[in-house]
């Protein structure tokens, strides 16, 4: 049956601005029309009609009762099939149970049919993906008929969440969907689809203040700083209008905050930084009662180049994401705060879920007009520079997944030059890419596919590399890429498959939260941004962090070609501000460490940060979370803090004299605990994890070594069970990692780093810095490379 596309009317909303900007209007001003991912089109076959019953708004991570109406169509169920409620596959609502309808999350069915017996199936969040026709959704619940058959009229009522609610996700959505889908579970097959229940999800009550200041600014230059009231887990706050802020910093002049309707948030105009160094400005609640402080900001007499934060990698709902361009740009300009980004959709196949039900336009290239239009339409909207690009995702023999972005406004993709080639090798996807005669630009990342370092390449076109995203860190690849001889940037983008743009909070299934990519250029022009992205003018920062990173190797900055002349020895510069104080300095010479820096150890120090992670790469922070404790031989740790908390889920508490955590730190994702060891007795701590699928971990920290060196690591091979063919196929150990440190209370935020290195560079040798804030946050820059 093919009836009219509905769109709830309460998902096109129009904003209250009503700005001009130059010649155009607004963006903000328009209307939007959300669309889920895997949408149906307009003249996709559902069958029946799916009715919301309850209240059309929720508050993230607040508990609501769901309740569906479905009227069966002309696809009924009969004994041994099922309807199902889905959600997206990155949504962190709670998992729902069956057994007791007086407790929260309970789940239950009713329907109309008469002599119709039916029994009610939960799909726990645990698992990384239900069978690959569901993609990009994930089984919540449903039913399967027993006995009789549904029939059409019949109606079926959902109830979700039961009489105390289910928690919803911890993130704001404009546009969030339950999508009511008919299977035969035996089968593993999707037969149809009756259709989506429409809500909105707005962020939770204030928690926290989001300050941005220009990085580098000159003496006596006006500048804006900009704040967002967000909630908990960095979505705007519910309550963000009409907020009373005060501005403080003693190396600025303060100026009046005022609320920007176009932007959701406040913007104090004209600040000027009286002297030179380094700055922070703190903002505040007229109550006190919340604060938050910017990033460091760079004052000098004469600046030079400026540096910006943006993202390159965000999906959208044109493939397994969720979001409209128009909607993601504004989001990543009013509550990501970023300079720059690119959207990034797959480039293969688009459907609804299943192989057989494919929509009609199936591939990035089909709605290639409409990701042009948003990048000239959000172009230079309150300084904010979108970047026209898409992700190619093949396997990793054939390349892996790199993400291709284009100079200009306007090029066509490669499957628009060879319809036949959309699953090319990468190196010939590269061929077909200077066909275009376009300014591009190729990064490899690690996705679904890793990259392999062995592809044939094309220098003019792969600069850069993707070394941390909500997937983990993957400094591991980027060596072995720099190690085969190619001269790449160091970058760090989401990979967000939300429409957290900038702010991923990573929901269920990726273990960080949203990385950045700082570009030194001269402007945030996107000519001037591209000019440095080729130069490799560039860095990436975990964390959602705003660190401020130089590096030069005998005067050529990061990115940079040292002409043999010049590379006798090597003088390293560098200078680092951090948003938490700088724990390690790094200096990597052709991947290997010749010399650190420690400004933070204190080997007097009764507090030790403890982190730990494994190296297992693509594994989902659902499928990982493990439980654990560290304890003392004997006497009593104190809690002090939890580091790195990426997802809501995880958590770590003191439970007696011992601290338990229960988190998922794999792929590189290092969580960690600030704790006290001044009452603790013995000789050793002891760290015990125990991981789902890698057993159990338990790791002693001798207290007399962590004196004695002001620091431990350790590392434990994986069980012998545990494979990675990526991990095994870069030659590195599949292993979990612990360190522990002794920590100084009054570890500086701004260091300035300078060491000499005599022996001459070889041709091909490369440095680069990698730093470390206490909270576990990390940065790498762009390598120089000797000629």
């Amino acid at each position: 049956m093919r009836r009219p596309h509905l769109i709830a009317g309460l998902l096109v909303v129009a904003f209250a601005a009503a700005a001009v900007w130059g010649e155009r209007p607004s963006p903000a001003d328009g209307r939007i029309e959300y669309r889920p991912g895997a949408w149906f089109s307009p003249d996709f076959p559902l069958h029946g009609t799916v009715k919301l019953l309850t209240p059309p708004v929720a508050e993230m991570g607040s508990r609501h009762r769901i309740r569906i109406e479905y009227t069966v169509g002309d696809l009924g169920a009969k004994p041994g099939e099922s309807i199902e409620v889905w959600k997206h596959f990155t949504s962190d609502v709670e998992e729902l149970q069956d057994t007791d309808a007086s407790e929260p999350a309970f789940f239950g069915v009713e329907t109309s049919a008469a002599g119709v017996e039916i029994d009610t199936v939960i799909y726990p969040n645990d698992v990384q993906r239900n069978e690959h026709p569901v993609f990009p959704y994930r089984k919540c619940a449903g039913l399967i008929v027993r006995n009789g058959e549904l029939k059409q009229g019949d109606k079926v009522y959902f109830d979700i969440g039961g009489a105390k609610g289910v928690r919803m996700q911890f993130y704001a959505e404009n546009l969030f969907n339950l999508r009511i889908a008919f299977t035969q579970p035996e089968e593993k097959k999707v037969l149809g689809y009756g259709g989506d229940a429409y809500m909105k999800i707005i962020g939770g009550p204030l928690a926290k203040l989001k300050v941005k200041a220009p990085a580098v600014v000159g003496q006596r230059e006006p500048f804006d700083v900009e704040v967002v009231p967000t909630d908990a887990w960095n979505s705007l706050a519910k309550d963000y209008q009409n907020l009373e802020l005060v501005m403080e910093s003693d190396a600025v002049g303060s100026s009046e905050l005022r609320f920007d309707p176009d932007l959701l948030h406040y913007v104090a105009e004209n600040v000027v930084a009286t002297g030179e160094g380094v700055a922070r400005i703190t903002v505040r609640t007229a109550d006190g009662r919340v604060q938050g402080v910017s990033n460091p900001i760079w004052i000098s007499r004469t600046p030079g180049q400026r540096i910006y934060f943006g993202d390159l990698h965000q999906h959208t709902y044109l493939s397994d994401g969720r979001g409209v361009p128009i909607e993601l740009y504004l989001l990543a300009r009013q509550i990501g705060l970023l300079d720059f980004g690119a959207l990034t959709p797959h480039q293969t196949g688009l459907q609804a879920t299943g192989p057989y039900l494919a929509i009609e336009q199936k591939y990035v290239k089909d709605f290639w007009p409409q990701l042009i239009e948003g990048v000239k339409t959000m172009k230079g909207w309150k300084g904010f520079t979108p970047i026209l690009g898409y992700e190619y995702s093949v396997g990793t023999q054939a390349g892996g997944h790199h993400n291709v972005i284009y100079a200009d406004d306007e090029a066509p993709t490669t499957m628009d030059l060879e319809p036949e080639s959309w699953r090319a090798p990468v190196g010939e996807m590269m061929k077909i890419l200077r066909r275009t005669g376009k300014r591009a630009m190729v990064i490899p990342h690690i996705g679904g596919g890793p990259p392999d370092w062995q592809h044939e390449t094309d220098p003019r076109l792969e600069r850069l590399f993707e070394i941390a995203s909500v997937h983990g860190v993957f400094e591991e690849s980027f060596q072995k890429h720099l190690e085969s001889g190619q001269r790449l940037g160091a970058t760090a983008s989401a990979d967000n498959h939300t429409v957290s743009w900038g702010y991923a909070n990573p929901g269920l299934i990726y273990t960080m939260t949203n990385p950045l990519t700082g570009v030194y250029a001269d402007s945030n022009d996107r000519e001037d941004l591209w000019a440095s992205m080729l130069d490799r003018r560039t860095y990436g920062v975990t964390g959602n962090s705003r660190m401020l990173l130089d590096f030069s190797v005998n005067g050529e900055p990061m990115g940079g070609d040292l002409p043999r002349y010049k590379a006798d020895s090597a003088k390293i510069r560098a200078k680092v501000s951090g948003e938490a104080p700088i724990l390690r300095i790094d200096l990597l010479k052709n991947n290997q460490v010749v010399h650190s820096l420690h400004p933070g150890r204190d080997s007097g120090s009764s507090l030790v940060r403890i982190a730990w992670s494994d190296n297992d790469y693509q594994r989902r922070a659902n499928t990982s979370m493990a439980r654990g404790e560290i304890r003392a031989d004997a006497g009593r740790l104190v809690l002090k803090r939890y580091l790195n908390q990426d997802n809501s889920f995880e958590s770590v508490s003191q439970d007696g004299a011992r601290v338990v955590f229960y988190n998922a730190t794999t792929s590189n994702d290092r969580d960690g605990v600030l704790v006290d060891i001044s009452q603790a007795q013995g000789d050793a701590l002891t760290l015990r994890r125990d991981d789902p699928l890698w057993g159990v971990h338990e790791v002693r920290i001798p207290l007399a070594e962590l004196r004695r060196n002001g620091s431990f690591r350790t590392s434990a091979p994986a069980p012998a069970e545990v494979k990675d063919g990526y991990i095994e196929k870069m030659g590195v150990p599949l292993q979990f990692t612990v360190e522990a440190e002794l920590v100084s209370p009054a570890a500086p935020l701004d260091v300035e780093y300078d060491f000499e290195q005599r022996e001459a560079m070889q041709p091909g040798d490369y440095y680069y810095l990698r730093v470390e804030q206490l909270d576990l946050v990390q940065a790498w820059s762009s390598p120089v490379w000797a000629n």
